[in-house]
């Protein structure tokens, strides 16, 4: 028979007349997980409160651990866990602090890593005051992490390397969670994907060597919107795009970009023309020229032994590589039929997008993704040394899936395809229909878990993918319960507070047929002033409440109250209760400022009428003008001279 760690008989518990308890009777066997379920004031906490001895039963008994609950040694506390409601925590103390007053009770029986798991686990620090800390960061205070809890946050923080071969590591770096914190110096931990520990140690000092995979040029260029920027209306205002040539330390050419026209004019130093750039090359007359086309975007580095910046060059449908130092443009990838949507390099000729020479064996690699209005997303890989471009083919699913990452890097002979892509994920939340709760909705989908997985591809030279390793987990998901979650909400309800003033113009643009399908395509929009109309309008419209409705209200009431005894005529004076009507307080403020004048007494019918006209609207009875006020005293700051 199982030994009986918990029981009660006949427990009762009387505050005066009220009952809290009434004849519990109970056992809990060792091992066994009992739970109180019940309303609130069903006395679930007065019952366990009466068990840790912290209250005096009116009736019956209680024993743990064979111990009477009203006489629990020190010796049977020590084995006793209670986490209170509300987790009451001395709020003066740091986390650090609260580990050395709680290890003063529980004498060579403290789990100093255990705690310190806890700490790595829920990512906190030991100087933080618990008074800083959230609701859910002082629960998080109180507990433990199970194993199964620390596996699955070493998976999540852990980079998924992939061997030559295709095998899978999980590499961890205890205490980091981003990869900016990535350290060689480090201890580093690799596991293979049955949590297998293969090595530790410092990370420098690693057995492994992981494949590079190509890295996105996009943070790096200078894209459409940056042109956009840079151009005003007149040309006297706008700023110029120069790629210098320097020798020696010295600038000897200068070539300017021309928006308009699409192509390169090179000047010498002192200022002489001396050739154009476009698509066909470099040439001496503007009239050879061929614009490049449709700027998409650029960036630029410097080769070898070299301060003159080489571009690679993106238009629509096209990508240039161009070389003022050398006088060279190359078109290295044309699309037919699709536009050109991201870049990515490694190894090309000396870029170095994060630093540090190239690792023996990569061939140079240019991965650029397109996408047509009435095709799928391709995937083409330019190498040098190859007469043609290699267009991989994908399944049609995969331009479906969500929160898909898929990279690409050329190895020796062989060419990778890695997908980190998530398996099962909650709905992505809907932001068109609820963007007054964006912030909210987001941090609810990133709390939720998830399935991941990693699949690693080898491509073939006709473009065709076999998958060689993959690996999945589990992420339970982004703990947001912290400081700047609150933050998040007082900001929210500020927002919604201060929106409910916004003109409820908006909200009728915004339900408007058609303008939720041009915002939500806003970002690849070409209009910038549509968008930008688009983005104000999101930021100020009130939303569906009532607050704004009696706001508007009152606000078109006043403007009535104001108005009419000022009115000049019927229909001016409709306009601006309908004024006041769609633009709420912006509204009430411009008639005010518009229409305020003066108010005075008619004698034929005594109702106040404003001074705007000479007659009364009413009965057209001339209005008195206003009389001065005498004057009690007047200043004269002339002086006369006296004789």
């Amino acid at each position: 028979m199982n030994e009986i760690v918990l029981e009660t008989q006949g427990l009762t518990k009387y505050y005066g007349s009220t009952l809290a308890v009434d004849h519990l009777d109970l056992k809990a066997p060792r091992g066994c997980i009992c739970g109180f379920v019940g309303r609130n004031g069903a006395g679930k906490t007065t019952a366990i409160k009466l068990m840790l001895g912290f209250l005096a039963p009116t009736a019956g008994s209680s024993k743990l651990l064979g111990c009477d609950s009203t006489a629990l040694t020190p010796e049977i506390r020590q084995r006793i866990g209670y986490v209170t409601e509300g987790h009451r925590l001395f709020r003066w103390m740091s986390i650090g602090e609260l580990e050395r007053f709680q290890r003063a009770f529980f004498p060579g029986q403290w789990d100093k890593r255990l705690f310190a798991d806890m700490i790595e686990y829920f990512e906190l620090s030991r100087k933080k005051k618990i008074k800083h800390l959230s609701n859910g960061q002082r629960a998080q205070v109180s507990l433990s992490p199970t194993e199964e809890e620390k596996t699955q946050r070493r998976i999540k923080y852990s980079l998924k390397e992939v061997l030559p071969d295709g095998t899978i590591h999980l590499v961890y770096q205890p205490g980091r969670t981003l990869y900016s914190q990535w350290e060689d110096s480090a201890k580093q931990q690799v596991y293979d994907t049955n949590d297998n520990l293969l090595w530790q140690g410092i990370g420098k000092d690693s057995p492994y060597k992981y494949l590079s995979w190509a890295a996105d040029a996009g943070g790096d260029s200078f894209n459409a919107r940056s042109m956009k920027e840079i151009q005003v209306i007149t040309p006297e205002l706008s700023r110029t795009l120069e790629i210098p040539v320097i020798s020696q330390n010295e600038t000897i050419q200068i070539w300017r970009y021309a928006p308009n026209g699409g192509f390169f004019t090179g000047y010498k130093a002192g200022g002489d023309k001396i050739g154009y750039a476009g698509a066909t090359g470099f040439e001496d007359s503007k009239s050879a020229v061929r614009p490049f086309g449709e700027f998409g975007s650029f960036f630029a580095w410097c080769p070898k032994e070299s301060f003159s910046p080489t571009l690679l060059w993106q238009t629509k449908r096209r990508i240039y590589q161009i070389n003022f130092e050398k006088r060279k443009v190359e078109l290295l990838f044309e699309s037919p039929d699709a536009d050109i949507t991201n870049i990515f390099v490694y190894t090309w000729d000396s870029i170095r997008l994060i630093g540090g020479e190239p690792a023996p064996g990569y061939r140079p690699l240019l991965y650029c993704r397109t996408k047509g209005r009435t095709e799928d997303r391709k995937h083409h890989l330019v190498m040098r040394g190859m007469t043609r471009s290699l267009t991989v083919k994908t399944p049609e699913e995969w331009n479906d899936r969500m929160n898909s990452q898929i990279r690409f890097t050329a190895f020796e002979q062989s060419v990778f395809l890695s997908r980190q892509w998530v398996v099962e994920s909650p709905p992505l939340p809907n932001y068109l229909g609820n963007t007054r709760h964006a912030d909210q909705l987001w941090r609810e989908y990133r709390a939720a878990p998830k399935k991941h997985r990693l699949d690693i591809y080898k491509v073939d030279d006709r473009g065709n993918i076999e998958l060689i390793s993959q690996f999945g987990w589990t992420d339970p998901g982004e703990d947001l319960t912290d400081q700047a979650a609150g933050w998040l909400s007082v900001r929210e309800k500020v927002r919604r507070c201060v929106s409910q003033f916004s003109p409820p113009m908006y909200d009728l643009l915004w339900y408007m047929p058609g303008i939720r399908m041009w915002h939500s395509d806003y970002d690849r929009g070409p209009n910038e002033i549509l968008r930008e109309i688009l983005i104000l309008i999101e930021q100020l419209r009130p939303g569906p409440s009532a607050w704004n409705l009696v706001i508007s209200v009152l606000m078109v009431g006043f403007a009535a109250w104001h108005g009419r005894p000022r009115r000049t005529s019927r229909a001016v004076f409709i306009f601006w209760l309908t004024f006041v009507g769609l633009f709420n307080l912006a509204g009430l403020l411009t008639y005010l400022a518009l229409n305020h004048t003066p108010v005075i007494k008619c004698p034929t019918c005594g109702k106040r009428r404003g001074l705007a006209q000479p007659q009364c609207v009413r009965c057209r009875t001339d209005l008195p003008a206003p009389q001065p006020g005498k004057l009690d005293l007047i200043f004269d700051t002339q002086l006369k001279p006296t004789t």
